[in-house]
């Protein structure tokens, strides 16, 4: 506190701090003469004053008397009306109406009857109303006031409730009402709107007997109301924790996976979404659930979005917190994947979470984030420290600068301006980087490297200029690389680069090896933490550009293999990227056929149980492993592998597998390979489901020079065979005046259901050797109209191609609406493959649609909601056209935001539009 922070204890009681009614003689007495000099008060006569209580109680006294008279009538309009011009008239009577503690009854009753009312009586004015009855003390110790409280939560106004609150608090905090439990309890359960429910359960929390109402409460958990489940969580936690159990816990969690919050209907609800994750994870922390680190690993990684992929609240950032709370051993991996990593988009989130940690987890991580860059990070760890441990943050001078670069000590220079990169604000930080720019040498080193890439000494130690980088320009390529350790929070300066891979081929151009050393420990960072997307990609990237000696490919194959090989490892891509571009040593062989071949059937997997893709094994990342791992030399037992696995695979009906083999395979030149793809072309038709993995197949044996040209005409010389789907789509720009030929002669076929027409047309589309317009298309759609995936097929393309929409408009309905009745009666297996290839066809439709966007797309879709659309898309429609989805109508918060206030800017001699005579 500052010693400036001192209380004026004769200024203070010039100050109204709580509603009362003033002493006057001790105000008179106890005012400063310096005050009274400065501002002349005009006493009143004894007399006057004296009057106007008198009058005030004349006033109260009338008051007290229609009171009584309204209470006697008939619950009703009448009742209500007498209400609302009680209302209106305490609202003028302003602080006069104190004069009502001399009537604690009636003062309590007219409370009773505005909550009984309170919908009834009108709305202009209504809240100061409240407010101004507020000034009066209600009598706790009244029989009547759990009535009040239980009518008062029915009433369902937050604004009524808080000022209820307040008064109970100030005139007794610790009173409990024991009557009102049960029907507050009661309310809590059935209440009539969500308000009402949520009061009840607040009211509950603070008046009553919680632990008579532990049954509602848990119910209310599972409420689909954020302010509901907020309440139950705080009063179980508060006044019942071993009521709170494990299993109520872990159903939130679980619950918050498969039901993101919608986007908030105005402020109140999304603070209301943030107070109900706050008290999520207070309970995480207290109950600790055993399972409970699932489902917020899956959304620490991102996943449990929305139709729109998103998520309002209850985020990956939250998830981290909350792991923090709970199980900070795991939440480490999360937390130290964004502070050490270059990429990261929450390190706001991380830092957060460091400072909930236990002592000896935080400490480290709030340094490491306090080093920066990054002015609100760095300033956010800072106050977490002192928070945590009284104490100023002890950040290092030169904390995250790779001192190593250096070639001699820090200057004062370089230290002055290593505070502003670490927390300045970002105009001055760009400034910064703009002159360290204008600093760095000018020569391209890369034209003086020839093929052996920049810094082809090896060493270093000769960068630039034909001799090596004085102590100042390394000192500006020191400080330039600090500011690199997180480029997210980078000042966008036109000047600058606007990219990694620009700034770190800027960098090795004008610095040379040095530049590599410091980005490569920058790559280091991340690989120890898992995390992905890092600098070891970029570097890696660079030897496309010839930049990158034999010395730096070998460093970085080297920070791949720790990322590989680290225990916090992920399944990320970059390090099976940058060996795809650099080479991988034949001990990694094992790793990457795991990723490559193994973890495909893991993926689909993880998708069903709601985690992102960055979680599991992408195709990409499976991709860039079987780069990667058709580039390994030396490792005799690969050839073999592929022969054995891939022959078991074939076996088991493992396309997928196959397919991911075969490509290794081929691109290896592992004869076995090709002949495991020729054998899948062969056996299409008998294998079920085959037709994508062979297509596949067929690109990886076309790539290699093994496809078959004398297979792809015989197959196309069968349209009734899947042999023939396979062939259409393989067909290249070169391909042979026959090829053409036998897929024009296929157009009027009505082979599988239309499909080979339908595909013959594709084929002939992308070889360019059919028009859009040609007037046999739309039958060619409509005869394939049992074969959803040809036709999606040919229709998406055409679209793409530019036919008229207008042409396509009733394909692509028929599409997105579902399985068409052709195929709708089929039984057993034929027909859910049959569903099954629906639902495929209207993801594929919809996706082209909602790519090329055309004219009168809304018409469409809004057209396809109305017939009823296929339910792979249904959520995905609904939200394009603005219906609600799933989330949405599972999260009810209808009644929690009014879009105008009529009661502000109420003055308090404004009239309200009733006013009746009682007498």
């Amino acid at each position: 506190m500052s010693s400036h922070d001192v209380l004026d204890e004769n200024l203070a009681q010039q100050f109204l701090w709580r509603i009362s009614i003033p002493d006057l003689v001790a105000l008179k007495e106890a005012r400063p003469k310096q005050f009274v000099a400065q501002v002349q008060v005009r006493e009143a006569p004894a007399g006057e004053v004296r009057a106007r209580w008198e009058r005030v109680g004349r006033d109260c006294a009338d008051l007290a008397q229609q009171v009584a008279r309204a209470w006697e009538m008939a619950g009703g309009a009448r009742q209500a009306a007498a209400t609302g011009a009680m209302l209106s008239r305490v609202r003028r009577m302003g602080f006069d109406v104190i004069g009502m503690s001399a009537h604690p009854e009636e003062i309590l009753r007219l409370w009773r009857l505005v909550a009984r009312h309170h919908g009834a009586l009108p709305r202009k004015g209504r809240k100061d109303g409240i407010h101004a009855l507020s000034f009066v003390p209600i009598p706790t110790e009244s029989p009547e006031m759990p009535e009040l409280l239980v009518e008062a939560a029915i009433a369902g106004d937050e604004w009524l409730a808080f000022l209820l609150e307040q008064s109970l608090q100030d005139e007794n905090p610790d009173r409990r009402y024991p009557g009102a439990s049960a029907r507050l309890a009661e309310v809590l359960d059935v209440g009539p709107t969500w308000r009402a429910q949520a009061i009840a359960g607040r009211l509950l929390f603070m008046f009553g007997e919680v632990e008579a109402a532990i049954p509602a409460l848990r119910r209310a958990l599972r409420r689909p109301h954020a302010g509901v489940r907020t309440i139950a969580i705080e009063a179980l936690l508060e006044r019942a924790p071993e009521a709170l159990t494990a299993d109520d816990v872990q159903w939130l969690l679980e619950d918050a996976v498969k039901h993101p919050p919608p986007p908030g209907r105005g402020t109140r609800s999304l603070e209301m979404i943030d107070e109900y994750g706050q008290a999520l994870i207070a309970a995480v922390g207290r109950v600790r659930p055993p399972e409970g680190f699932r489902p917020l690993g899956i959304l620490a990684d991102g996943g449990g979005l929305d139709a729109r992929g998103q998520r309002a609240g209850l985020d990956a950032g939250w998830a981290i917190r909350a792991l923090a709370a709970g199980y900070p051993e795991r939440a480490v991996l999360w937390i130290d994947r964004a502070l050490y990593g270059s990429r990261s988009w929450r390190r706001y989130d991380a830092v957060e979470a460091a400072g909930a940690l236990p002592e000896e987890l935080a400490r480290p991580r709030l340094l490491e984030a306090a080093a920066g860059p990054g002015r609100y990070p760095v300033e956010r760890a800072q106050a977490l420290w002192m928070e945590r441990f009284g104490e100023s943050c002890p950040v290092d001078p030169l904390a995250g600068l790779c001192v190593e670069i250096l070639a001699a000590p820090p200057s004062e220079k370089l230290l002055g301006r290593l505070s502003v990169l670490r927390s300045g604000p970002d105009e001055a930080r760009g400034r910064m980087l703009e002159a360290l720019l204008a600093e760095a040498p000018v020569e391209a080193l890369v034209e003086r490297s020839g093929a052996n890439g920049v810094g082809s000494g090896a060493s270093g130690a000769n960068d630039a200029n034909g001799g090596s980088l004085d102590a100042e320009a390394r000192e500006t390529l020191a400080l330039l690389v600090f500011n690199l350790r997180d480029p997210a929070v980078s000042p966008r300066v036109p000047e600058l680069p606007v990219s990694e891979e620009a700034w770190a081929e800027l960098l090795l151009r004008r610095f040379g090896a040095a530049a590599f050393e410091g980005l490569a420990a920058l790559a280091l960072r991340g690989a120890r933490v898992g995390a992905d997307h890092e600098w070891l990609e970029v570097l890696a990237g660079l030897d496309r550009k010839g930049l990158l000696c034999e010395a730096f490919r070998e460093r970085l194959r080297q920070i791949a293999r720790e990322a590989l090989t680290s225990p916090r490892y992920q399944e990320g891509t970059g390090p099976l990227f940058a060996l795809s571009c650099l080479g991988a040593p034949a001990d990694l062989a094992d790793r990457l056929w795991h990723a490559a071949v193994e973890r495909t059937a893991e993926r689909a997997s993880c998708e069903d149980e709601g985690r992102s893709s960055s979680a599991c094994a992408l195709p990409y990342g499976a991709y860039w492993a079987g780069e990667a791992l058709a580039k390994v030399k030396g490792a005799p037992g690969l050839e073999a592998r592929i022969a054995e696995e891939g022959e078991a695979a074939l076996r088991a009906g493992d396309h997928r597998k196959l397919e991911r083999i075969v490509r290794i395979g081929c691109q290896r030149r592992t004869p076995v390979a090709a002949q495991l793809g020729q054998r899948l072309l062969d056996g299409v038709d008998a294998a079920e489901g085959s037709v994508e993995a062979a297509v596949l197949c067929g690109y990886a044996l076309h790539a290699a020079g093994k496809l078959d040209t004398g297979w792809v005409l015989a197959a196309l010389r069968a349209p009734e065979s899947l042999r023939f789907s396979v062939a259409a789509r393989l067909c290249k720009p070169e391909a042979s005046a026959e090829v053409v030929a036998l897929l024009s002669a296929t157009l009027g076929s009505k082979a599988r259901g239309g499909a080979a027409a339908a595909e013959a047309a594709a084929a002939l589309l992308s070889l360019k050797a059919l028009a859009v317009e040609d007037s046999r298309l739309d039958g060619i759609l409509r005869e394939a109209a049992g074969t959803p995936a040809a036709r999606s097929q040919l229709a998406g393309l055409l679209l793409r191609l530019g036919a008229p929409f207008a042409q396509l408009k009733g394909h692509f309905l028929e599409l997105l609406v579902g399985v068409p009745a052709a195929v709708s009666t089929g039984n057993g297996a034929s027909a859910v493959s049959a569903v099954s290839a629906a639902g495929a066809a209207a993801v594929s439709a919809y996706g082209v649609l909602t790519t090329q966007e055309p004219e009168g797309l809304r018409e469409l879709l809004g057209a396809a909601w109305t017939a009823g659309p296929h339910p792979e898309i249904r959520q995905r429609l609904g939200r394009e056209i603005g219906e609600l989805g799933e989330a949405e109508r599972y999260w009810c918060h209808d009644d929690e935001d009014e879009t105008v206030d009529p009661d502000d800017g109420c003055a308090f001699d404004d009239e309200d539009e009733l006013d009746l005579d009682l007498e």
